[in-house]
């Protein structure tokens, strides 16, 4: 029983000061698993500072770590892993290079897999928002309804899983953007990440410039479609693929 503080890498970045005031007990099934639990229900957990490869977050406020059951983790006697988890809300503030950028999400449910010598981690996050201010009157904000992501936490990192519902608002923007999914990854390359993403689509529509009236404003084009999109990002964007068609009868105007 204490508090514990830790610092290290993660997913190809560093946190630091990650304090979480844990009351851990362990405990044997009849199988020979091995069960580690909290007691005392869920527990607040902290950090001083989260660097990723393109943004860091300074300290926040607590979150509550709520064990599922209670139960932390369970060892098999294979080595298996399992135990769930939920954590949040979430709401952090730092900057992307000398952007501020602020994240939030309404909730985060984790599952433990793999093996002790191949951990794995799922993470399901809802209602996540990703803002930039690059000026007091213009914020873009990104928007997911739905995130998923399967952490690969050997010695070889690495990171998978898909988006829905993601919209992208510019005060600043002529169009706009929503309707977002698709799959994406993270890996390690040298000192640095490459993401990727494939399959993605969203809905592309004009928008009416501030201050007109809707009623009044005729669109510079029919809605589109982006399709079946694909790209490479490692230092800046090294290649992109997709398609446009319109949004209504799907047929295919561009590449």
């Amino acid at each position: 029983e204490g508090a514990a503080t830790v610092s290290g890498p993660v997913a190809g970045g560093q946190i630091e000061g990650l304090r979480a005031p844990l009351r851990l007990a362990a405990g044997f099934s009849p199988n020979g698993a091995v069960n580690v639990s909290q007691t005392g229900g869920c527990a607040p957990l902290r950090f001083a500072r989260l660097s990723l490869p393109t943004v860091t977050f300074d300290e926040q406020s607590a979150l509550s770590f709520c064990p599922e059951g209670g139960m932390l983790a369970q060892i098999a006697p294979d080595g298996g892993l399992r135990g769930e988890f939920s954590l949040g809300p979430l709401a952090l503030t730092g900057a992307q290079g000398e952007t501020p950028a602020t994240v939030s999400l309404s909730g985060l449910r984790g599952a433990w897999g793999g093996t002790t010598a191949g951990p794995t981690l799922t993470l399901e996050a809802e209602a996540l928002a990703y803002g930039l201010a690059f000026s007091p009157e213009r914020i873009v904000t990104t928007t997911a309804e739905r995130v998923t992501a399967l952490v690969f936490l050997g010695a070889a990192w690495g990171m998978e899983g898909a988006f829905s519902g993601v919209r992208i608002d510019d005060p600043a923007g002529t169009v706009d953007i929503s309707g977002g999914q698709g799959e994406w990854a993270a890996t390690p390359e040298g000192d640095t990440v490459r993401f990727q993403l494939a399959g993605a689509e969203a809905l592309l529509q004009d928008r009416a410039p501030a201050g007109t009236d809707p009623a009044r404003f005729t669109p510079r084009f029919n809605p589109l479609r982006l399709t079946a999109m694909a790209g490479s990002l490692l230092n800046g964007l090294e290649e992109a693929t997709g398609g446009v068609a319109l949004a209504a009868g799907d047929r295919r105007v561009g590449t």
